[in-house]
């Protein structure tokens, strides 16, 4: 554990939740800067926000401007993610840290999901995995605070030698601070289960519309289960006038969300919408793609773009994220114990795979019937945000640093 230095300011990696050049950018280049997930904007939006300290940003860790903003920093803020994974070189970022003569303060850190041989198995895997035990303990060796994503992560931590974690969620959590949130988001849940729901004497015979948060196309296409889901989810997106937003998924799956085909071979074109809409002819996916597909570069723009719809549903943290600060149902599809530990811990609007594909089996009024099975308490969510953001005060107390005076007030 790390004690923090002198200094003016908080360094914060990344950008503040938008890519300021993201027009001039390749959808490739655009990837690289997002960490190859748009998702990844919506918590470096929050992180800079629990702190009622000056915050500098940082891009990278290397050159004349890294080495200026850490030079008079306390430490260094890490938004990070589900980085505690199989598969991921995390040698260059490990050398990054170590070379860095700050303490590191970790938000939001969250571990790969147990596979089908369980928890234990996969926490060994992990164990065995070079990268990322190094990743670990350079974070075991320099942080003064690491919080994860909730008691999953925390026992892989453990494992991995990485002691006194706090399991807070992740810091989306708090971008919007208005203390009845919960109860916002239940009013606005309410309102379109009534849409389209004749014996509720509704004026909106059309129904609730949604955006889709959705799941990387070529990445599901291989389980049943998942596919079934993200088909009905596009289905019902469609059928509403909704919006498909992706955040991930290769420069061919986010070209075609930003309706890019010229930048998507005709065999992969097919190949995605066999995926989502195999019933739709090629020309009406297109089509659809381009009125109704986005890719966001900027946090905020994601939550106003959001706050018509009624709600957003789908396998996707960040994209449900953008809609809880709008203070709309953002309805987490678990597909796995790593989502089921983020929505647990913080509280979250829900549905399983298998409430969507249900739901879908009556064909009319799917959309509907998957708004009434989504499980949500307001008043938990307000009393679990109150004692997540005192977890954040006394965390950040210990450090010598003051949380945010909104998120502070919650804690109160």
């Amino acid at each position: 554990m790390s004690v923090l230095k002198a200094g003016t300011h908080l360094a914060v990696l990344g950008p503040p939740g938008a890519v300021a050049d993201a027009g001039a950018l390749s959808t490739e280049a655009l990837l690289a800067r997002v960490g190859a997930n748009s998702g990844n904007l919506m918590f470096q939006r929050a992180a800079p926000r629990l702190f009622a300290e000056e915050t500098v940003h940082v891009a990278t860790l290397a050159g004349a401007d890294a080495e200026r903003v850490l030079a008079g920093a306390r430490a260094l803020v890490l938004p990070v993610a589900n980085h505690l994974r199989l598969g991921t070189d995390w040698d260059g970022f490990a050398s990054a840290l170590e070379r860095v003569d700050v303490p590191l303060i970790v938000l939001g850190l969250g571990s790969q999901a147990p596979g089908k041989d369980g928890e234990e198995a996969t926490i060994a895997a992990l164990k065995a995995d070079r990268s990322v035990t190094r990743l670990a303990g350079v974070l075991a060796d320099k942080a003064a605070l690491v919080s994860v994503r909730g008691p999953f992560s925390q026992r892989v931590c453990e494992a991995l030698g990485l002691a006194g974690t706090v399991a807070l969620g992740c810091p989306s959590l708090f971008l919007n601070p208005r203390p009845d949130l919960g109860r916002a988001i239940a009013w606005r849940l309410g309102k379109a289960r009534d849409k389209g729901a004749p014996d509720k004497g509704a004026r909106d015979k059309a129904g609730a519309r949604f955006a889709l948060a959705a799941a990387a196309p070529f990445e599901i296409q291989s389980d049943p289960a998942k596919l079934e889901a993200e088909r009905v989810l596009f289905a019902e997106m469609a059928a509403c006038n909704g919006l498909y937003v992706q955040q991930s998924g290769g420069t061919v799956a986010v070209s075609m969300a930003k309706g890019d085909f010229a930048a998507v071979p005709l065999s992969a074109a097919l190949s995605l919408r066999r995926i989502l809409a195999p019933a739709m002819g090629l020309d009406d996916f297109a089509a659809l793609m381009r009125e109704r597909g986005r890719l966001f570069s900027d946090a905020a723009a994601w939550i106003d773009a959001v706050k018509p719809f009624d709600a957003v549903i789908g396998t996707r943290l960040h994209g449900n994220m953008a809609a809880i600060a709008g203070a709309i149902p953002g309805i987490v599809v678990t597909h796995d114990s790593r989502t089921g530990e983020l929505v647990e811990r913080m509280a979250l609007p829900s549905l399983t795979l298998g409430d969507v594909t249900a739901a879908a089996a009556g064909e009319a009024g799917a959309r509907a019937t998957m708004l009434e099975r989504a499980r949500f308490d307001a008043a938990r969510f307000d009393a679990n945000r109150a004692e997540i953001a005192a977890g954040y005060r006394d965390a950040f107390a210990g450090l010598g640093l003051r949380l945010a005076d909104e998120i502070a007030a919650l804690a109160a």
